[in-house]
């Protein structure tokens, strides 16, 4: 599979109503209605969605996922300077239980490490991809009579470019994949293009030759700082150890 995004246009809107429909088949099926009458309520229910999704979020990234070129799902995010909001994620019946969805939410929670910005979203409390949001991460923040409402508990928003200072040459206990962890020392902090608005820098932790670990996001400790997470990247090995980069670019909030 090559998986790959391209936005939304004028001529995909009969694709994103069967993409909404084969998400409510099965419960729209069961109901013992004639077709006609399925296909019916299936688009007017598709067209109060889009207009609810136009009236509660501004100029959301709106996306076809293609799989080889063809178009198989939609992903619909909107991004603010607080957080980033996983508005809809929806495949095609065929496409799905590929890990699909997996590697596009596992993409979102990387940019939100990035950015050091929350990734939020709204599951249906009928809806099994709770659990898949589960393994990738998110917790339970709130929910109501049909909905959960669920977060990525990226801290790094929290964490201060001062403390990380503060705190140079010490030990960072990383959670790896397995059950073990490793300890990284933290030997650089570097100054990257800041302004006002936007506060820019990098941090660069040098950890065991025999210990190396894949990009990702990582569970994260320190003695001072508590427990965090970083989206961490190898960049060198050389014989003092394997060299680790994460990377600060977000927005600052106005106290105004």
């Amino acid at each position: 599979m090559k998986i790959t995004l391209r936005p939304v246009n004028s001529d995909d809107q009969d694709f994103l109503l069967d993409v909404y429909a084969s998400t409510r088949l099965d419960e729209v099926s069961a109901w013992g209605w004639e077709a006609a009458q399925q296909d019916a309520f299936l688009k007017m229910q598709f067209m109060a969605q889009q207009r609810s999704y136009e009236m509660q979020y501004e100029n959301p990234s709106h996306d076809i996922i293609l799989d080889e070129g063809e178009p198989i799902g939609r992903l619909l995010v909107a991004r603010t300077s607080d957080e980033i909001h996983l508005v809809d994620i929806s495949l095609l019946q065929a496409n799905r239980g590929k890990e699909i969805g997996t590697a596009l939410i596992q993409s979102l929670v990387d940019e939100g490490a990035y950015a050091g910005l929350p990734v939020r979203l709204e599951v249906l409390r009928t809806n099994r991809a709770a659990l898949l949001y589960e393994r990738l991460g998110f917790v339970k923040v709130g929910e109501n009579n049909f909905y959960i409402q669920m977060e990525n508990p990226t801290m790094s928003n929290q964490l201060k470019k001062e403390t990380f200072g503060e705190n140079l040459n010490t030990e960072f206990r990383v959670q790896l994949d397995s059950a073990e962890s490793v300890n990284l020392e933290l030997v650089e902090l570097s100054e990257g293009v800041s302004t006002p608005r936007q506060e820019q820098f990098s941090l660069m932790f040098r950890g065991p030759l025999e210990i190396p670990f894949d990009q990702g996001v990582r569970n994260v400790e320190h003695d001072k700082m508590g427990a965090f997470v970083l989206f961490l990247v190898p960049i060198a090995r050389n014989p003092d150890g394997m060299v680790y980069e994460a990377v600060f670019n977000r927005f600052v909030k106005s106290d105004a």
